[in-house]
């Protein structure tokens, strides 16, 4: 970088764009699952996207296992006896409880904009 102001300008653009773009992509399978379950059950609740978005993040971090995997197949073929695959599984791990809170952030925030949305639906035909 030429200067600190260069650095903090790529720091706060191009990194949460970049960021978001990958988030957007892992995070879209799980969303398009839960997003079906959701129209197709009757009974299903603005509150139900709690978990759902739970779900949705656990889907993105179990597809980043699997992206991390196939970029470092040769290091696990080359290790499998240095503990290298426990590693990865605590990776996994990580990952899913990381996404699977961001998932629960992303729920209560979802739900809370679904229910805004129905209760003034409501009010106007009220």
């Amino acid at each position: 970088m030429c200067c600190r102001l260069c650095a903090a300008v790529a720091w706060f653009t191009i990194v949460p764009f970049v960021a978001f773009f990958f988030t957007l992509i892992f995070f879209l399978p799980g969303f398009l699952i839960v997003r079906s379950i959701a129209r197709g059950v009757a009974w299903w609740r603005p509150v139900y996207w709690i978990p759902g978005w739970v779900m949705t993040g656990v889907i993105a971090s179990l597809l980043l296992a699997v992206v991390f995997a196939i970029t470092e197949r040769k290091l696990i073929a080359l290790n499998i006896h240095n503990g290298i695959l426990w590693r990865m599984a605590m990776q996994a791990v990580g990952l899913m409880i990381g996404l699977g809170f961001f998932g629960l952030l992303c729920g209560i925030c979802y739900w809370l904009m679904r229910d805004k949305r129905s209760a003034d639906n409501w009010s106007r035909q009220g």
